[in-house]
């Protein structure tokens, strides 16, 4: 892993960190002549597109070259290095952070609750939902932006009651503090 010197520079809100790229002078020109290929027409994001300018799709790491190869080596161990250099874990423990993809994730679960089968479509809360059956339940998701909206044990399981989730998007109006934890401006002076 690269060890690297965190640098942090405050820019706008948020706080943005630097750091150089071992070997960068050397994948520059290789990296620009790919960049320079891909960068046609065809490639573009065209959700995205201004007048007389080009963007590409956000799928760097999708490509197979060397080039972006190596980049995408490099960005992991340099943010790895950064996140571990703010932060108290023990090696055991920051190497689990990254033990975890969707893959392993859902890979995980099947094992555990054995296979998924889908079941018919039926309306929660007004919105129409599928289901995703395991071993001991049943997770409706909104088949417009499969948010989760309810799960239910099945019968026989050990699982017991029903989950409704709600209140998606839904912010609350602030109170404003007690005029004690306010100060007015206009009085600072200045």
């Amino acid at each position: 892993m690269t060890e690297v010197a965190p640098q942090v520079v405050p820019i706008f809100a948020t706080p943005f960190a630097l750091a150089s790229v071992p070997g960068a002078d050397a994948l520059n020109p290789a990296l620009a002549s790919l960049l320079s290929q891909r960068a046609t027409p065809e490639r573009a994001d065209m959700a995205n597109q201004q007048a007389r300018t080009y963007q590409s799709r956000p799928n760097l790491f999708d490509w197979t070259e060397e080039p972006v190869s190596w980049i995408r080596a490099g960005l992991i161990d340099l943010v790895s290095g950064f996140a571990r250099s703010i932060n108290e874990f023990s090696d055991e423990q920051f190497a689990g952070l990254f033990s975890i993809t969707k893959k392993s994730l859902v890979d995980g679960l099947a094992a555990e609750k054995g296979p998924f089968t889908k079941t018919a479509t039926k309306v929660i809360a007004g919105q129409e939902a599928v289901g995703v059956t395991a071993t001991d339940s049943t997770l409706y998701v909104s088949t417009k932006d499969a948010r989760p909206l309810e799960t239910e044990p099945l019968s026989g399981s050990t699982s017991s009651g029903k989950v409704t989730f709600t209140e998606y998007d839904a912010v609350p109006e602030p109170t404003p503090p007690p005029a004690e934890q306010t100060i007015d401006s206009s009085k600072l002076g200045g």
